[in-house]
């Protein structure tokens, strides 16, 4: 037997935070709160008719959402009721609803629409890492972390002919950048600043490698001259001049040992 959800087993959600009370929508909320599904612990042929609850966030009036959240599963509180975090936040400053949705193998059944809330601009850091990156001369990839909370936006440049930010030159919340670095045809190194979300990454880019000296004066000869010394009379090479040669030498004469 298939079982599928009634839109109106769910109740409306109620978001919790702390709020003024002459504030007409809660802002800044935390926590999503509602009666579970009339289906939440029921299963057909051994398998639960409802997986999960996700929760979208609508702007007022809209027939689809901003964005959605999957909330899981949570087991409901002694009153009966399931608290929850709203997960990730959608943009600020502008005015929600949300309904929440049980999600099953026989469809979703869907609340209707909660109290207004919204969401204020956070207070927002940024980090990059790595800051410092070494490329070979030949060219390469390299890409750089962001990290900062959700909701806060940040863009990347870089300022450099011989880098080309391929990806994430711009963001909200945690991302990547990546870039790629041409070929220095250079012999020296060079060194350029990207930014990502504000913060500097140095790059620097190793120069090619000089040719080799090549040796030079290159001459074949059939004996090493060094100092003094008496042809071998064995035509085998130059025999070391002894000081008896050197004095025969001296005097114009040259003898040869046999």
């Amino acid at each position: 037997m298939s079982r599928f959800f009634s839109p109106f087993a769910m109740a409306a959600v109620l978001l919790l935070a702390p709020v003024c009370a002459d504030a007409q929508s809660v802002v800044d909320p935390t926590t999503a709160e509602f009666d579970p599904s009339a289906d939440h612990n029921a299963t057909v042929s051994g398998a639960p008719v409802v997986d999960r609850y996700d929760i979208g966030f609508y702007l007022i009036a809209a027939a689809q959402p901003f964005q959605v959240n999957q909330l899981g599963k949570p087991s409901p509180d002694l009153d009966g009721k399931i608290r929850v975090g709203l997960g990730s936040r959608p943009a600020p400053a502008l005015l929600y609803e949300a309904r929440v949705s049980a999600v099953g193998p026989g469809g979703a059944g869907l609340s209707a629409v909660s109290n207004d809330f919204t969401f204020s601009a956070p207070l927002c850091s940024y980090t990059a890492s790595p800051t410092t990156q070494t490329m070979a001369a030949g060219g390469a990839a390299g890409s750089v972390a962001v990290t900062t909370t959700s909701g806060c936006a940040w863009t990347a440049t870089e300022g450099l002919t011989w880098v080309t930010i391929a990806s994430g030159s711009s963001g909200t919340g945690t991302g990547t950048v990546s870039y790629t670095v041409s070929a220095n045809t250079s012999t020296s190194s060079r060194t350029g600043t990207l930014t990502a979300a504000g913060q500097a990454v140095t790059i620097t880019q190793e120069g090619q490698v000089p040719p080799l000296e090549a040796p030079s004066n290159l001459r074949i000869i059939s004996r090493v001259e060094q100092g003094p010394s008496l042809e071998d009379p064995r035509g085998i090479g130059s025999a070391p001049a002894t000081s008896e040669d050197n004095a025969l030498v001296g005097n114009g004469r040259l003898a040869a040992a046999v």
